[in-house]
């Protein structure tokens, strides 16, 4: 490993895949990240990455969204047909939000050692992408609490305002988060035009998922696992718990998307790229908790002694975007949270 050989790099590739398939092992290296995972799986932007090397940070975004839904009830023109033009939105933006962390094994502490070092680099790097995905996940959780808009369906009942009236925040008290409030869920999700709704949720909607789940065969308890069947939902108890307590996010799919720019994507540590003279080399690894987010790998070492130290450095660059907005003027993110409900500040 002190020399970091192709051999080698190859060798802990192939066995950090078979550690994190082993399932008496797994556990060390799979972390939650459902509220990601929702974000990046319901992105359908076309993102392209801009090449020009002023622009290294750049990802070139098109939205699309369908605006014109006025229908002719009279005879139309069959000569001469002419339409709206079909609304496309492209905006470039700055990838503004990075991770690292770094790890050291110093050749002289496995001397004496049974421990494979090989096994070492390939579960110290599975560990620090563990450590990345998660921390990925709560700051893309905390960019999308900055796209949030107002409720547009303010009949009173279960849900009310914040204390501005303008139901930029919708309160929820806590006697009506039952399965009750998915129906509410989806009356919201009409009202905003929302079509293909999903939910990220941490604590409120836990307990309720949980015990549809239990009682799902029970004659008695399957009208509330239904009812939890009614919309997506992700959960994700730890990171919402640690960024947006209290707080329950209905994102319509499509409006946000997620990018991530790995330098080196496309080079695995089977054909790393060597920096040339006594750099040492880098390489791209997919992170095995979150599909699409790829890291890049810089492998150094330096002089221990008799041995040598093998520095690894893992990073990546990404970022949430909210694009077009809706036909209503809408972000397409609406927030709920569980509280009383405040008195309007007039």
């Amino acid at each position: 490993m002190a020399t970091l050989t192709c051999a080698e790099l190859t060798a802990a590739y192939f066995l950090a895949q078979t550690m994190f398939a082993d399932s008496a092992k797994k556990s060390d290296y799979v972390v939650n990240v459902e509220s990601a995972k929702a974000l990046i799986e319901n992105s359908t932007a076309n993102v392209e990455y801009l090449t020009d090397p002023k622009k290294e940070r750049e990802a070139r975004i098109y939205w699309t969204k369908f605006c014109n839904t006025e229908v002719s009830t009279g005879a139309p023109n069959f000569c001469t047909i002419s339409g709206t033009e079909a609304d496309a939105d492209c905006k470039d933006y700055a990838i503004t939000m990075e991770v690292s962390k770094a790890f050291s094994i110093d050749d002289a502490n496995y001397v004496n050692s049974n421990l494979n070092v090989i096994e070492v680099y390939a579960d110290n790097l599975l560990k620090t992408m563990k450590a990345l995905d998660e921390k990925l996940a709560q700051l893309i959780l905390a960019k999308l609490a900055t796209f949030t808009s107002a409720n547009l369906y303010t009949q009173a009942g279960i849900g009310c305002s914040d204390d501005t009236g303008l139901w930029a925040t919708t309160f929820i008290p806590p006697i009506y988060w039952t399965p009750k409030v998915f129906a509410y869920f989806q009356k919201v999700a009409m009202m905003n035009n929302f079509t293909s709704p999903f939910l990220i949720d941490g604590e409120n909607l836990f307990d309720i998922i949980v015990a549809a789940k239990l009682d799902a065969g029970n004659a008695n308890g399957s009208g509330s696992a239904k009812a939890v069947e009614l919309m997506k939902i992700y959960s994700d108890l730890k990171n919402m718990t640690a960024i947006a307590p209290g707080m329950t996010y209905m994102i319509e799919r499509g409006t946000v998307a997620f990018a991530n720019k790995s330098l080196w994507k496309g080079t695995t540590a089977v054909n790393a790229i060597d920096r040339g003279g006594d750099i040492g080399i880098k390489y791209s690894e997919a992170s095995k908790n979150l599909p699409g987010v790829i890291y890049d790998v810089y492998a150094t070492k330096d002089c221990s002694g008799a041995y040598e130290k093998t520095n690894v450095l893992i990073h990546t660059r990404f970022d949430l975007f909210n694009g077009a907005e809706g036909c209503s003027g809408q972000t397409g993110v609406i927030e709920f949270e569980c509280g009383a409900c405040p008195e309007i500040v007039s």
